[in-house]
């Protein structure tokens, strides 16, 4: 059998699995001169023998390299009276002495006068360590040298100037970097950790390299890029530990504040007392997503741009991210995912049932009566039929509607101008038929669309009483084009929380309102039905950011 020093070099440093620590003792228990190449190989066989003899270093014995010593005499058939091994070890060594001894009996056997002699010359030797003493030995710890520690290579420089600690350090291209803290005053550079991770800096930065898999960056700016079969990188600042989850991200590292930026995939941010990543994550930053982190714990969300980084734009590790619009509207470009309707909880069936093919939607107070309206455009992540990708990453959404000045209800009156009204998030599932009192409202306190946070979200996301004209008497005029702000709904749905459309209702209580200015009056909307004027139809604009392609 044949074992490399690479992998005895591993036993030593503990460094290897049940397999090969298997193999190793086998190997051991074959042959004496194996223990001789073991002992040389940890650097003093005369000396680790002695230790192991006279307890010189009992308190050392645990170590694993101190067990590998003891294994190696007892395949030697040299049994030691200080220390017992465990009995795994004790079974292992004594079934492979065992195999050995058959294996030897199926081989050669020995000439007699060889067998004589051979006994003869062990008397002798044992003899002389009887009478011989010992001679005084000096313990000293067997050294066996370290390997270099994982670090970093300079992969790019340009007009670096080195200061503080690190000043007349001279390192390019090619070559490692020192440990200890290393504080750049001028110029950027590109390093590739060890582990696969390349790290972009730019002056003024100091950062630590502590191994192949983790920077310290106590001030400054990095970018990280991290392929996806790395090892885990992180990067440490001074009150957070960020682990990377195979993605490019940029650090922005301040006396007070750390800003973070996810170029692609995902990472992990910790609190700085946690020293591994069992627990969960304050925060699982995605793609295009940015954060402030400050020095109370406090985790803040912000709008994502790479104007931070544009000192390190020639590495090419900080891409190129634009922003795109697209405007959902039923009929524009083929779009057909649009469903509305709406009704009242008065008695009337007019009111009472849906009308989800009306031309108009209604909303306000009749008699005290709810008149509620529901909207959900479908298919927004559908990106082969022209909807945003799965990995978009939401900047602004905004709702448009119109209360045209030729809709007329059921009766013939015209009846455009009405009250204000808000926009919540829907949280159950209906269909276009849904009416007052369907089953899907019947697990609120009413048989109409409850803001319980279970079928619709108490949080207004918008409100149109910015369009009210008091002089018009306390009515959004018609004619008016309503824009709406429901970017918090369109971004939970683009991290995958369910789309199940918006619930217009009226802001009847409010003081500016006309319900307390005189009778209430429903606002009438045009529908995704509305054959007059297409373009007034509701529609949704949603900006969302993108990595352009080539720009990494």
């Amino acid at each position: 059998m044949q074992v490399s020093d690479e992998l005895l070099y591993r036993f030593l440093d503990r460094d290897v699995t049940e397999p090969e620590r298997a193999r190793v003792l086998e190997w051991l228990a074959e042959d004496r001169e194996h223990c001789r190449v073991f002992a040389r190989l940890a650097n003093d066989e005369r000396a680790l023998s002695d230790c192991v003899r006279r307890e010189a270093m009992r308190p050392v014995l645990d170590s694993q390299a101190m067990r590998a010593l003891l294994l190696m005499e007892q395949a030697a058939e040299v049994q030691p009276d200080t220390y017992t091994l465990p009995k795994r070890d004790r079974r292992d060594v004594a079934r492979r002495r065992a195999e050995a001894r058959k294996r030897q009996k199926k081989e050669i056997v020995l000439p007699v006068w060889l067998v004589v002699g051979g006994l003869a010359a062990a008397a002798m030797v044992l003899l002389s360590l009887v009478l011989i003493p010992d001679p005084p030995v000096s313990v000293t710890p067997p050294v066996i040298a370290d390997k270099p520690p994982a670090q970093a290579v300079v992969e790019f420089s340009s007009g670096v100037v080195w200061s503080g600690e690190s000043a007349g350090l001279s390192v390019g291209p090619g070559q490692r970097l020192p440990e200890g803290p290393l504080e750049l005053s001028a110029g950027r550079m590109t390093i590739r950790f060890d582990g696969g991770t390349r790290v972009a800096v730019s002056a003024p930065c100091v950062f630590r390299v502590e191994n192949g898999e983790v920077i310290e960056l106590l001030d400054g700016t990095a970018v990280v890029e991290s392929p996806s079969w790395a090892p885990p990188f992180t990067v440490n600042t001074s009150d957070h530990r960020l682990v990377d989850q195979g993605s490019t991200f940029g650090v922005v590292a301040q006396a007070r504040s750390v800003e973070l930026h996810v170029f692609a995939g995902h990472l992990d941010l910790y609190a700085p007392d946690e020293t591994g990543t069992a627990g969960e994550p304050l925060v699982r930053a995605l793609s295009l997503e940015s954060f402030r982190l400050d020095r109370t714990g406090s985790v803040h969300r912000q709008a994502f741009s790479v104007a931070a980084y544009q000192g390190l734009g020639t590495t090419g590790l900080v891409p190129t991210v634009s922003q795109r619009t697209v405007v959902f509207q039923q009929g524009l470009r083929g779009y057909t995912g649009a469903v509305d309707t709406w009704f009242s909880e008065r008695t009337n069936p007019q009111e009472s049932n849906g009308h989800p093919l009306g031309t108009y939607l209604r909303v306000g107070q009749w008699d005290a009566a709810n008149q509620q309206a529901l909207l959900r455009f479908d298919g927004l992540f559908d990106a082969e039929a022209g909807g945003l990708p799965d990995w978009a990453r939401v900047v602004s959404a905004e709702l448009v509607l119109h209360n045209a000045a030729d809709i007329t209800d059921s009766f013939g009156n015209r009846s455009a101008e009405g009250d204000a009204f808000a926009v919540h998030r829907v949280l159950a599932r209906w269909q276009p038929g849904t009416r007052y009192g369907s089953p899907v409202w019947a697990g609120g306190a009413t048989p109409q669309v409850d803001r319980d946070n279970r079928e619709a979200g108490s949080q207004v996301l918008d409100e149109a009483m910015a369009y009210v004209s008091a002089a018009a008497g306390y009515v959004i005029p018609e004619g008016t084009r309503i824009v709406l702000d429901i970017s918090e709904a369109v971004d939970a749905w683009s991290r995958g929380e369910p789309n199940h459309g918006l619930l217009l209702q009226s802001l009847g209580a409010d003081p500016r309102s006309v319900a307390n200015q005189g009778e209430a009056d429903a606002v009438f909307l045009a529908s995704s039905e509305y054959a007059a004027d297409p373009s007034l139809r509701p529609s949704l604009s949603v900006t969302y950011l993108v990595i352009e392609e080539g720009s990494r």
